[in-house]
């Protein structure tokens, strides 16, 4: 049985706070960033001992290039992951603004990643053992 990518990743992580401080065009603004296709360039292992990074090189695989072939469609509401295998998972968010924070909404309870836009063309995703997923615009 395949377990959805974010839940397998954050379990056990700690919810956040509702956002209900940050402005309806802070959250317009910073969904515009996010929203599009974006592929996995590169992983960067995380400083915990507990590291959650060989779990993201396996579900991120990579072809025989050496590219990885995971992608993460973000919409309004919901992140698609497509994996190299071809199959996919959807999970809804609330973006946090001030907290530059995604908090999925999975059965088990919230799990939050961090985010930073690098620029039009680039995103970092930081996981809870600190492991970076670096993304570009597809």
């Amino acid at each position: 049985m395949r377990t959805n990518f974010f839940t397998v990743l954050f379990a056990g992580a700690i919810g956040m706070a509702s956002c209900n401080s940050v402005t309806k065009s802070e959250n317009i603004v910073a969904i515009n960033q996010l929203e599009g296709e974006w592929k996995v360039d590169s992983l960067t292992q995380g400083k915990d001992s507990s590291s959650i990074f060989p779990l993201l090189l396996s579900m991120a695989a990579t072809d025989s290039n050496h590219n990885f072939s995971m992608h993460l469609i973000f919409k309004t509401d919901s992140i698609i992951t497509t994996y190299a295998d071809g199959n996919k998972d959807t999970t809804l968010f609330q973006l946090d603004t001030i907290a530059n924070s995604i908090v999925l909404l999975e059965k088990s309870g919230p799990d939050t990643i961090w985010y930073h836009i690098v620029n039009d063309h680039a995103m970092s995703l930081q996981f809870k053992d600190s492991s970076l997923m670096h993304m570009s615009r597809k």
